[in-house]
């Protein structure tokens, strides 16, 4: 008579091993799920989503249970499966230029204040290869719930603000029809001629931007300065033109391409930012 089989040890049937998730994601490379959540913290995965979400119902020693899988199991929401069912992402999009240094510091601004009210940003950047139009169907495609674009050049039609909201940075309101931060760039052109003449300085060369955001307000600026200071049209360089950032000569004769030559080197220049004056 054959003896009988010995018996399994004993032991929880459905839980994890030390260190892996029960059902699972741990040795198989997959992201973990609020399942595996779930079965490591011994709930149901509805409770395991109210917990997630900070929602109210489950007791304190379920949310301590959770939390502490959570963190095990290196668990991460899925922001896009949530957006979708929120049917609003909290994103906010923004379009910029990646030759632009100053740029970088208008979209730290933007993370911090985005922060303060529960958004998050999604970046996309125009380059020489990639346009305004890609980058902005891009925000678009990431269901953004607004666009911010930064020094944009492109005409853009109206049916872009139905869609989302949409703010320009850098461009005059007169120049688009969306609504507009704008800074007074004629004005800053006028102090900045006035405090080279208040040094003494009288041949004042003005480092020009083409048409970029801005580049005519801060001509206007300086001309009229210069002319108020009796020192005539004044004299403007204007950078050369390159793949990457092409700026056309302004139509007055007096703006050159080139860099001054030594024996009209300049009193002072006046310079839209330290990269062109560099």
């Amino acid at each position: 008579m054959p003896s009988p089989k010995a018996p399994r040890p004993s032991g929880p049937k459905d839980g994890p091993k030390d260190g892996q998730a029960a059902g699972s994601a741990a040795g198989t490379g997959r992201r973990p799920t609020l399942m595996d959540v779930a079965r490591r913290a011994g709930v149901s995965r509805a409770t395991a989503s109210l917990v997630i979400r900070d929602a109210p119902g489950p007791s304190a020693e379920s949310r301590e249970r959770v939390r502490a899988a959570a963190a095990e199991l290196g668990y991460r929401p899925d922001q896009a499966a949530q957006s979708l069912r929120r049917r609003n992402s909290r994103l906010i999009g923004v379009m910029f230029s990646a030759q632009e240094s100053f740029h970088a510091d208008l979209i730290e601004s933007v993370y911090a204040a985005t922060e303060e009210v529960g958004y998050d940003v999604v970046l996309s950047a125009v380059v020489p290869s990639r346009s305004e139009r890609r980058a902005v169907e891009a925000l678009m495609a990431s269901r953004c719930e607004a666009v911010i674009l930064i020094g944009a050049r492109e005409a853009w039609p109206a049916d872009l603000g139905i869609q989302v909201p949409v703010v320009e940075i850098g461009r005059p309101p007169t120049q688009t029809v969306f609504d507009a931060v704008h800074t007074a760039d004629d004005e800053g052109a006028r102090l900045a001629v006035n405090h080279l003449v208040s040094l003494g300085h009288r041949d004042i060369v003005h480092v020009d931007g083409g048409e970029r955001p801005g580049a005519a307000e801060r001509r206007a600026g300086y001309l009229a300065a210069m002319r108020d200071h009796g020192l005539g049209a004044g004299r403007g360089w204007c950078p050369a033109t390159t793949p990457s950032t092409p700026v056309p000569r302004p139509p007055t004769p007096c703006w050159t391409r080139a860099p001054c030559p030594p024996p009209s080197w300049p009193a002072a220049i006046s310079a839209p930012s330290d990269s062109s004056s560099s």
